[in-house]
């Protein structure tokens, strides 16, 4: 699962790219914080990152 977000859009494709969701998302309040984490993993799986937003 590959998963995109880009300011109000949040795209998630499967399946290689032969599947794909996309939605808009307005938060209520812009200045909070969604309370999301992002994890990357390197390959080897050596090395993760972790950002919130």
């Amino acid at each position: 699962l590959r998963l995109l977000v880009d300011h109000s859009v949040v795209e998630a494709f499967g399946l290689g790219g032969r599947m794909r969701a996309t939605a808009r998302v307005y938060p209520l309040d812009p200045a909070a914080s969604w309370g999301v984490s992002l994890f990357a993993r390197l390959p080897g799986g050596a090395a993760v990152a972790d950002t919130s937003v």
